[in-house]
């Protein structure tokens, strides 16, 4: 075995590991085993930078980007959302996420595509008190189905294509995989509408826990500008059709009320909202909400229409521990404005930024 041979082997091997082992960040470990090859001379150094010319990196980070702008677009959200409501047995569910999965993994990356989906396959799962097992399975199958309908459906429909212009001459077209993906995908997801039976019955007595997400508390300020100004509670929690509820206003300089369903809103309440994440997001867009704190910096931060919301969980050993919002500064320090908090299931009666955090505690920043 000559030397390049056994180097080229030794790095693939080293980079496997380093993947496996996870303590570094994979950009570092792909960035460091180019450095690597080159220093070893299994790369000559003046092709070091030629694989990000080829058109592979071009059309899947353009995948990426089109991943990225249908999933912040919330055109998702408003299409099922209407449609949620009337998924009332699992064959129904199964049958109409699995086949959105499929047809938007057709146009865009399906991991992307999968991504988008979860969020609203717990929220229906939840809605209908049972276990998310039976759909995020079939959904997963449904987005594999999916990505091999067209070239940038997935990673390997582009490098299948590239492989076979070099050895012919001529690429596969967008749409040359489509008469059998479009075939495997129809079959597969009629599949699924049974075939999620097959899925193991302890799903459901409990191993789905980590899925059972309990309702978030937030805050949010209602401005002038807002068409729930003047409206009763029972108008808010009636546009998220159900799925939020008001528990309490903060109004009169930081009184706090539990309010019925017939009180009025003024301008300037601060409503707190127990909800999950999707239907959050959803109702601060419609009822043009606005969250105390996350206005743009006064230093040139980042706009409005920049602000990005994620979810995280405070893990065993954060410094975040035992600490209040207000006092780590998170605006100050990091550029985060928390959200909505949810505690294992027991209401947080205090305001959020005098709240400490603990192990466990499910944020929105």
């Amino acid at each position: 075995m000559s030397f390049d041979l056994a180097a080229t082997f030794a790095l693939l091997g080293a980079v496997m590991a380093l993947l496996v082992w996870d303590r570094l960040r994979y950009d570092v470990v792909a960035a460091g085993a180019l450095v690597v090859a080159v220093a070893v001379g299994v790369v000559p150094a003046d092709k070091a930078f030629v694989g990000f010319s080829d058109d592979i990196v071009i059309l899947v980070a353009s995948a990426l980007v089109v991943s990225a702008a249908i999933e912040r677009s919330g055109i998702v959200d408003r299409l099922v959302s209407p449609l949620a409501r009337r998924l009332d047995t699992t064959p129904k569910q199964v049958v109409l996420l699995a086949g959105l999965v499929a047809a938007l993994s057709a146009v865009m990356k399906n991991i992307g595509a999968l991504a988008i989906f979860l969020p609203v396959a717990l929220q229906v799962a939840r809605r209908h008190g049972h276990s998310p097992a039976r759909l995020l399975m079939p959904l997963s199958f449904a987005s594999l189905l999916g990505g091999i309908v067209t070239m940038v459906g997935t990673s390997p429909n582009i490098i299948v294509s590239r492989v076979r212009a070099d050895l012919t001459g001529e690429p596969f077209g967008m749409f040359s995989f489509a008469p059998l993906g479009l075939t495997l995908s129809v079959l597969g997801v009629a599949f699924l509408a049974f075939g999620w039976r097959l899925l193991p019955l302890n799903r459901d007595t409990g191993s789905d826990q980590p899925f059972s997400v309990s309702d978030y508390t937030a805050e949010a300020r209602l401005p002038p500008a807002s068409p729930f100004v003047n409206k009763t509670v029972d108008d808010l929690e009636d546009a998220s059709d159900g799925e939020a509820s008001v528990c309490a206003i903060v109004r009169e300089g930081g009184r706090r009320y539990t309010p019925a369903g017939h009180w009025w809103l003024f301008a300037d309440d601060i409503v707190v909202l127990r909800c999950d994440a999707t239907v959050l997001k959803r109702l601060v867009t419609l009822a043009r909400l606005e969250v105390p704190g996350a206005e743009p910096s006064p230093q040139g931060g980042q706009g409005q229409d920049e602000i990005v919301v994620e979810e995280a969980v405070v893990t065993e050993g954060s410094p975040l521990i035992g600490a209040t919002a207000q006092e780590l500064r998170l605006r100050d320090h990091f550029g985060l404005t928390l959200v909505a908090l949810s505690r294992r299931g027991r209401p947080v009666r205090q305001r959020l930024r005098h709240t400490p955090l603990y192990k466990g505690d499910l944020v929105v920043f």
